[in-house]
């Protein structure tokens, strides 16, 4: 049998066997000898040691030689490290941190949810649940001894929160539970109406009841009441009105109707409840005078940025209150009526009426009457009609009518004609037939209608010269501003307009029409017979070339 292994300056080389079945480790010492249990005994002394695996994959082979076996360079020798058995080990600090939660016998339990104070941005609005963002699920933990314990992973956070209740309800016991819910019961209690705050500024996206307030992160109205010294909560809502109307009933029912009244009666705040359910329709007062740009044309109403709504609002006794926020102006301005007809009686809304000098148009009954036109130059950007103008803000035509003393407004157009007719009508029926008659003659108004005269030839200007930029037809002339021709007649010593035209040949055609139909035929064969002046030209002997029929006198001026 070969002897004890020699101490090697250099780890021996170790050849493992994969073809025997039977698999063993050696640890090898100096005073140790080492034989193959498979194998007789080999003769070669050079032969240190020979490790038998078994039947495994060469892979596993090499990781398990290297974590079985080592060598130590101070021993110079190989051995493998002592395995202790940790299981006893994990069992034991297992067992002292083990709790496992069973909550199969519990009977199902509401969630418990948040103060809106300590419901911060990204967490829960329940107690005992937090959102896990790697695996993106809703986890609920309790406290119990003073530890953490884990209860479940759920998809859904209600479930989370209704299983942590169960928790504290198997664990802490129902009255625990309730302690901390503190759950407020409305069942039992009547409807109340709202208690709006003060009258006073209400800061941007505050509530305009009390107990309610905003939550940005669920998007809902909140509302809460304080008991013992301590914020409840009673619900999240879609609605505000919903909210404060569950406030008050929460007030009722825990501090008592008194409380209820008091809070209603304080002086601070100014409250007041507008109830228009027994106010039939009212007509909207609308506004008189210029009307700044975003706000309202009827009295009491006002534009809310924020919310995107029209606000009608009444002062009562010294103090602002609101009626309601709405979609529509028109509806607002309504009910702003019916309010002012309520509590300020029939008589004020018509009082009120009559001191801001307000005039409702209805022009209902009025049939459709010719527009009026202007007369003389018109300025860039004005109307053709009498009573229209043009609004750049609203980018429409606006009709109004002056009546004792005040300007009136009829409404607002897209179409020019449109807006001068309805001033006509508005004439015809607070002014009468005869007062738009006499605004005509007053105005020196003349409606030049050629629609049965035929076609005529323009007519040329004289001969002479023609200033720069001038028309070269009679009757015409070229409007700057308006950057057309403008075709004009004078008929019983005073100017009519006629037309603007892009074309200057249509403003001359038009205009030989009008002196056709205004002037008769014969006057316009007349001046089509004048003897025209041709373009004059002198030489340098002062001689007149291509002389016509003018006078010795003009003659004589060319050549001087």
């Amino acid at each position: 049998s070969p002897g004890p292994v020699e101490r090697a300056a250099t780890p021996p080389k170790i050849t493992p066997v994969t073809k025997q079945p039977v698999a063993t480790s050696f640890t090898i010492s100096q005073n140790q000898t080492q034989t193959s249990p498979a194998q007789d005994n080999s003769p070669d002394d050079d032969i240190t040691e020979l490790i038998h695996v078994g039947s495994q994959s060469q892979k596993r082979q090499k990781a398990a030689a290297a974590e079985t076996v080592t060598f130590s360079e101070r021993e110079n020798a190989w051995s493998a490290p002592t395995r202790t058995n940790n299981r006893e080990t994990l069992h034991k600090a297992r067992d002292q941190n083990s709790f496992t939660i069973d909550l199969s016998d519990v009977p199902p339990q509401p969630p418990i949810p948040k103060s809106a104070e300590n419901a911060k941005d990204g967490s829960s609005k329940y107690a005992g649940v937090s959102f896990h963002k790697k695996s993106k699920k809703w986890i609920a933990r309790i406290n119990i001894d003073g530890k953490s314990r884990h209860i479940g992973t759920y998809d859904d956070e209600e479930e989370a929160a209704a299983d942590y209740a169960r928790a504290v309800f198997q664990y802490k016991g129902e009255e625990e539970l309730d302690k901390a819910r503190t759950q407020i019961d409305l069942s039992d209690v009547p409807t109340q109406p709202p208690i709006p705050k003060s009258a006073g500024r209400i800061k941007e996206g505050a509530s305009k009841y009390v107990g309610v307030s905003f939550h940005k992160m669920s998007n809902k109205w909140i509302a809460q009441i304080s008991i013992d010294k301590k914020i409840r909560h009673i619900g999240s809502y879609d609605v505000e009105e919903e909210a404060a109307v569950e406030y008050a009933r929460a007030v009722f029912k825990y501090k008592g109707e008194e409380e209820l009244d008091k809070a209603r009666t304080q002086k601070n705040k100014n409250l007041f409840v507008i109830d228009l359910s027994d106010v039939p329709p009212q007509q909207p007062i609308p506004k008189e005078g210029l009307i700044k740009e975003g706000s309202s044309k009827y009295v009491g109403v006002c534009f809310e940025k924020k919310s995107k709504k029209w606000i009608a609002q009444i002062s009562i006794d010294g103090k602002i209150h609101r009626i309601g926020s709405y979609d529509v102006e028109e509806e607002a301005a309504m009910d702003y009526a019916r309010a002012v007809f309520k509590y300020r009686s029939e008589e004020k809304l018509k009082n009120a009426r009559a001191i801001k000098n307000l005039f409702v148009i209805d022009l209902s009954d009025v049939p459709p009457q010719r527009p009026i036109p202007k007369e003389g130059i018109i300025n860039e950007g004005a109307s053709k009609y009498a009573g229209v103008s043009f609004h750049k803000k609203s980018n429409k035509w606006v009709a109004g009518i002056r009546t004792d003393g005040k300007r009136r407004h009829i409404g607002s157009y897209d179409v020019e004609e449109d807006a001068a007719v309805e001033y006509a009508r508005a004439v015809f029926k607070y002014k009468g037939e005869e007062e738009l008659d006499r605004a005509r003659a007053i105005k020196n108004l003349f409606v030049i209608d050629l629609s049965d005269v035929p076609p005529q030839r323009p007519i040329p200007k004289s001969a002479g010269l023609i200033k720069e930029g001038a028309s070269k037809y009679a009757g015409v002339s070229f409007n700057k501003q308006s950057n057309k021709w403008m075709a004009q007649i004078r008929i019983d010593g005073k100017r009519r307009h006629i037309g603007s035209y892009d074309v200057e040949e249509e403003a001359a055609v038009d205009y030989a029409r009008a002196v056709f139909k205004y002037k008769n035929g014969e006057k316009l064969e007349r001046s089509r017979q004048t003897p025209k002046r041709k373009r004059q030209s002198i030489n340098e002997e002062g001689e007149i070339v291509n002389e016509c029929d003018m006078s010795k006198r003009h003659k004589e001026s060319l050549k001087t």
